[in-house]
């Protein structure tokens, strides 16, 4: 019972620090940086630090998405939202809007939900998938590090699915096979993502 609650509080622990600090790490230096929802002050020392020039906020509506959308206009950032399920498989067309908006996004970009976990993770291994094709750095994007633990997770649960059918088709990690896993998901149809804002 001891090391049960130790384990508890350690976690809950680590989850008040990601809160605290913002979860913010570079996914490709000077391309994709990652984070938590962050508040004004947050988000400027992340637009002097890595001169960001777009956000994806895939948690819009959280109480801080105001203050978020005066800060973009105010400093001429691109901001797009598209909201995505923490749990369970990603579905196809949002896989595929969100695959559009992190390659066609002004760089540096950053990709952010509430708490910089589970939907950051699928963005982040996403864009690790575009822009680096390193399996170990897919992986670690949806991992303990950044808080990813749990099964069900977006990140974990799609991107887990991505890696198992290239290995099957004996297929490398990279963005034609990413693009038509997506298209093998719908049976080989052309899926029609949403419109870019």
């Amino acid at each position: 019972a001891v090391i049960l609650t130790a384990l508890g509080l350690l976690v809950i622990g680590f989850y008040i620090w990601i809160s605290y600090s913002g979860n913010i790490h570079e996914v490709i230096p000077g391309t994709v940086i990652r984070s938590a929802q962050l508040n004004p002050r947050q988000l400027n020392q992340v637009l002097n630090r890595y001169r960001i020039r777009s956000i994806i906020d895939m948690s819009p509506g959280n109480k801080l998405h105001n203050k978020e959308l005066q800060f973009s206009r105010t400093h001429h950032i691109r901001h797009f939202d598209l909201g995505i399920n923490v749990h369970g498989f990603c579905p196809p067309n949002e896989l595929l809007k969100l695959t559009q908006l992190i390659e066609t996004a002004p760089k540096p970009l950053l990709v952010h939900c509430r708490q910089g976990i589970d939907r950051t993770g699928l963005a982040s291994a996403i864009a690790a998938i575009l822009y680096s094709s390193d399996l170990r750095t897919i992986k670690k994007q949806i991992s303990y590090r950044y808080a990813d633990m749990w099964p069900t997770s977006v990140g974990i649960k799609t991107i887990t699915k991505y890696i198992a059918w290239c290995q099957q088709q004996r297929l490398s990690l990279n963005k034609h096979t990413f693009t038509s896993w997506i298209n093998s998901l719908t049976n080989g149809k052309m899926i029609n993502a949403l419109p870019l804002q």
